[in-house]
């Protein structure tokens, strides 16, 4: 199997966009960005592969990695 081949993974696609808008600081480990992938997998669905829903899962998942559920995640921040 080659990379090329490998399927996306929408969560952490949306993880990296989150991180970008300023939910959460970047992770020190590479690792953990699984972790927020994971996170936001348990609380924002996204309904299809269309542009407007993943903008609605940011903007879901921005609001959950300020939320107190993700306060024990690497680079939490907080409500700001």
């Amino acid at each position: 199997m080659s990379l090329f081949a490998m399927m996306d993974d929408p969560y952490q696609s949306l993880a990296a966009f989150a991180r970008r808008a300023g939910a959460y600081r970047k992770p020190k480990r590479a690792y953990e960005s699984f972790l927020w992938a994971s996170f936001f997998r348990a609380h924002v669905p996204i309904h299809d592969t269309s542009e407007a829903a993943f903008a609605l899962a940011l903007t879901q998942a921005v609001r959950f990695a300020r939320a107190r559920e993700a306060a024990s995640l690497p680079g939490f921040v907080g409500d700001r």
